[in-house]
């Protein structure tokens, strides 16, 4: 089954789909390999658009 993410904005559809269908949030962590704050964050949407200088910074250091 290929259901992985391929993309940034793919990757949360699919955290935001798991954690909102009451699975808890340290096991949708660990299965996107994202952190429990970072899940929290999104979910309450106090974070930065996926175009934010700290994503792209990200990016670039993982090339």
């Amino acid at each position: 089954m290929t259901d992985e993410p391929n993309t940034e904005t793919d990757l949360w559809v699919h955290v935001r789909r798991d954690y909102q269908a009451g699975q808890p949030a340290a096991l949708v962590a660990e299965r996107y390999r994202i952190s429990v704050r970072s899940l929290r964050r999104r979910a309450t949407g106090s974070y930065s658009s996926p175009s934010s200088v700290t994503v792209k910074g990200r990016l670039a250091s993982l090339a």
